[in-house]
């Protein structure tokens, strides 16, 4: 009887440790596209800036 309580103990570590890698994944992808986003911004306007004249 012991054995089935640690595999379902190993089993729901496995399945909670999964779930909080999912949602710390998420967080950096939508970090990633918010720094996408800047750093796309910042491209439009060093072209800008480049093609004022002095």
């Amino acid at each position: 009887m012991h054995n089935p309580e640690v595999n379902k103990a190993e089993h729901d570590k496995m399945f909670n440790d999964t779930a909080y890698m999912q949602g710390y994944f998420k967080n950096i992808d939508e970090n990633l596209e918010a720094v996408k986003d800047i750093v796309g911004k910042h491209e439009v306007d060093i072209k800008v800036l480049k093609n004022r004249p002095v």
